[in-house]
C-alpha cells in the first residue's frame, strides 16, 4: 500500500534508504548473475541493486512513531532489527517514516513473535451500566500480522473476532439485562493472553403517556407473583440456604419472564422474618434479606414490583399498625385511624422512607434510585369496606392515596406507584358493559361504593404511575361456571377503558389461579387462558401471574402454582406453565 499523504521526493528517498540496506550484504552470501544463485524465496537483482539477492516484502504500519530505533524496520506490524555489516556505512538516526506501498529489503529472521499485550478499557471492572447500550473497547500490543483478538462471553462460546485498528478494537453489544462477564483473548505464536471484567447491565422501566417503555423500548410483560420470595432471599441471607430463591428465578427464566412481583414487608414482630418490628425499628436479618433478593434480581435481569403493605393478610399490614397504637383485636371501624392524617400514617410513611433511603448493602445502590427496582405497591388488596362509605366519593381514601404515593414519587422520581385496590369503585357508569354484567350476576357492591374507594379517581392520581388491578375470582365473588369466566374478562376490559380515559399504563398486578373447589384442572386452564388473551389483545402493559411457589411450597394456598425443576414445561405437572409461557412470548413482542 502506498500512502497518498508522502511526496514522491520524501518517498524515493526512503526506497533509497531501504535499497541500501537490502545491498549490504554479509561476506556469506555471495553476489548473484541469476535466481538460480539464490536462495529459495529471494531474487537476483540486476537493475537495482546489481548482483545482489533480494526479498520482496510488504511493510505494514508499525504506530505513529514507527520504527525510529537505530537499526530497524517494520515487519508483519512490528519494528525488528537488521544486522548491518560493519563497513555498510549507514545510520538510522530515528527519524525514519512509513511510506506504504511494496518495497525491497534485506533477508532477515524475526524470529518467534513475542507474547503480545491485552487491555480492556471499556467496560471497566465492575460497572453498572443503566440505559445504555455496552461498548467493548481496548488495545492490544506487539500483535503480528498472523495473531488474532477475539472475545468470550458468559458461557464460554466465542462470540466475535476483533480486528485491532493500530492497535485499538471497538465493537458494540447487544446483551440481555443482567450481570455480564466478558474475556478477550489475544493468540500468536505460542502465546495465549487474556483480559476479563465482568459487569451489569440494567435499564429502568418508565412510564410514557399510556404505555411503559424499559430504556429506549416499549415494555409489555408477564411476570409472576411470587408470594414466599422474601422469605427465601431471608433464608438464603441468614442461613445460606439459596435453594428456594434460585428455583423462583430459574422458573421466571424458563418462561421467559423479565418480572417479579414480591414482599417488601414482614410487620409480625415475633417471627423470625420480621422486618419492622415496631415503628421505627427495622431488623437487621430482615434489611439483609431484602439486599439478598434486589442484588438476585439484578444479576438475573428481573425487575421488582415490591409491595410495602397489607390491608388484610397474614404478613402484618395494617392490622398490626392498629396493635402497635394499643388496639389489641382491630377492628373494621378501627382502620380510620391508619387511614386518616395521624400518627399511624406517619408511622406507615416512616417505614417506607427508610427503605427507600436505604443503600443496599451488596450493590451500594439506594434502594429509591435502583433501576432494578420496577415500582412500589401502597398496599395489597386496597379496601376501605366498613371503614369509609364511599358517599363522599372515596376521599379519604383519595386523601390517603396522595399522601402516601406523593412520598415515593419524591423518593424514588424514576420508580412506578400504584395504590394496590382490586378495582372497586363508588360509581358503575365509567366501566361500560362490565357495570350491566355485575349486577345481573349479584355483584353491583364491587362498584357502588360499598369498599369505600374510587378506582377511577386513584388512578387519575398525579403520583400515581399506573393502572393497577388485582383479578381474584374467588375474592370478587365471581362464579365458578362459564359466567364467572367471562366477567374476569369484564373485569379485564372494563378497567382498561378506564386507564385509557386517565392515560395511564395498566397492569394486572394480581392474577391469581381460579380456586373454586370442584372444578377441573382443564376448565381451570380454559379461564386463565381467556383472561390472559384478553390481557394481550386489550394492549395491557403486564401481568403477574400469582401465586408461584416453589417446589414444596404454598400448599395452603388453594391457587398456588409452581413449575417443577427438570420438568419439561408442557408437563402436566407444570399446571399453567405453558399458558404463562405463551402469554409472555405474545406480550414480549
Amino acid at each position: 500500500m502506498r500512502s497518498p499523504s508522502i511526496s514522491r521526493p520524501l518517498h524515493r528517498a526512503a526506497l533509497g534508504l531501504l535499497a541500501l540496506l537490502a545491498g549490504c550484504t554479509t561476506s556469506a552470501e555471495p553476489r548473484c548473475a541469476s535466481d538460480d544463485d539464490c536462495r529459495p524465496g529471494f531474487t537476483c537483482d540486476l537493475e537495482r541493486f546489481v548482483g545482489e539477492c533480494v526479498q520482496i516484502v510488504e511493510v505494514e504500519p508499525c504506530g505513529a512513531d514507527l520504527c525510529t530505533l537505530p537499526q530497524t524496520r517494520c515487519v508483519d506490524g512490528r519494528c525488528q532489527a537488521v544486522s548491518l555489516p560493519p563497513d555498510a556505512g549507514v545510520s538510522l538516526d530515528g527519524g525514519a517514516h512509513d511510506m506504504g506501498g511494496i518495497i525491497e529489503v534485506a533477508d532477515a529472521d524475526p524470529g518467534p513473535p513475542p507474547p503480545p499485550t491485552l487491555l480492556i478499557t471499556q467496560p471497566t471492572a465492575d460497572a453498572r451500566l443503566v440505559d445504555v447500550r455496552p461498548v467493548l473497547t481496548g488495545e492490544v500490543g506487539d500483535l503480528v500480522r498472523s495473531g488474532r483478538v477475539y472475545f468470550v462471553l458468559d458461557d464460554g462460546a466465542v462470540s466475535g473476532d476483533l480486528s485491532p485498528v493500530d492497535g485499538r478494537f471497538e465493537v458494540a453489544l447487544d446483551l440481555p439485562l443482567g450481570h455480564h462477564q466478558i474475556t478477550v483473548v489475544a493468540e500468536q505464536g505460542e502465546h495465549r493472553v487474556e483480559a476479563t471484567v465482568g459487569f451489569t447491565l440494567n435499564g429502568r422501566v418508565l412510564r410514557q403517556g399510556n404505555r411503559l417503555i424499559l430504556g429506549d423500548r416499549p415494555f409489555r410483560f408477564m411476570g409472576m407473583s411470587a408470594p414466599l420470595l422474601y422469605e427465601a432471599a431471608w433464608r438464603q441471607a441468614a442461613e445460606g440456604d439459596a435453594a428456594a430463591l434460585a428455583q423462583t428465578f430459574d422458573a421466571a427464566a424458563r418462561l421467559g419472564l423479565p418480572a417479579i412481583r414480591a414482599r417488601a414487608f414482614d410487620d409480625r414482630p415475633e417471627a423470625a422474618t420480621v422486618l419492622q418490628r415496631r415503628p421505627g425499628s427495622l431488623a437487621p436479618e430482615g434489611l439483609a434479606a431484602l439486599d439478598q433478593l434486589i442484588a438476585e434480581a439484578e444479576a438475573r435481569g428481573v425487575k421488582l414490583w415490591l409491595t410495602l403493605g397489607c390491608y388484610d393478610c397474614a404478613y402484618g399490614g395494617v392490622d398490626q399498625y392498629l396493635r402497635w397504637a394499643g388496639y389489641a383485636v382491630p377492628r373494621v371501624p378501627d382502620y380510620t385511624a391508619f387511614f386518616e392524617p395521624g400518627d399511624l400514617r406517619e408511622a406507615f410513611k416512616g417505614y417506607i422512607t427508610s427503605l427507600l433511603d436505604r443503600t443496599n448493602s451488596l450493590t451500594g445502590v439506594r434502594y429509591g434510585d435502583d433501576p432494578t427496582i420496577m415500582g412500589w405497591e401502597i398496599l395489597e388488596g386496597l379496601s376501605a369496606e366498613g371503614v369509609f362509605d364511599g358517599a363522599g366519593g372515596g376521599a379519604e381514601m383519595v386523601d390517603f392515596v396522595v399522601d402516601v404515593a406523593g412520598l415515593i414519587q419524591d423518593l424514588a422520581p424514576d420508580q412506578l406507584v400504584a395504590a394496590g385496590g382490586d378495582g372497586f369503585d363508588v360509581e358503575a357508569q365509567p366501566y361500560g358493559d362490565l357495570a350491566d354484567d355485575l349486577t345481573a350476576a349479584g355483584l353491583a357492591s364491587l362498584l357502588d361504593g360499598t369498599y369505600g374507594v374510587s378506582w377511577r379517581r386513584h388512578v387519575g392520581l398525579a403520583p400515581i404511575s399506573l393502572a393497577g388491578i388485582h383479578l381474584r375470582p374467588d375474592a370478587l365473588g365471581l362464579p365458578a361456571n362459564d359466567a364467572g369466566e367471562t366477567l374476569g374478562s369484564r373485569w379485564i376490559s372494563g378497567h382498561r377503558r378506564v386507564a385509557v380515559q386517565a392515560g395511564r399504563p395498566s397492569v394486572v398486578l394480581t392474577l391469581t389461579a381460579p380456586a373454586w373447589g370442584g372444578l377441573s384442572v382443564e376448565r381451570r386452564r380454559v379461564m386463565m387462558e381467556a383472561w390472559l388473551d384478553e390481557i394481550a389483545l386489550g394492549d395491557w402493559s403486564g401481568v403477574f401471574a400469582g401465586s408461584f411457589y416453589p417446589e414444596g411450597e404454598g400448599e395452603s394456598d388453594p391457587a398456588r402454582w409452581g413449575v417443577l425443576p427438570g420438568a419439561p414445561l408442557e408437563d402436566p405437572a407444570n399446571i399453567y406453565a405453558d399458558l404463562i409461557q405463551a402469554a409472555a412470548e405474545e406480550l414480549g413482542r
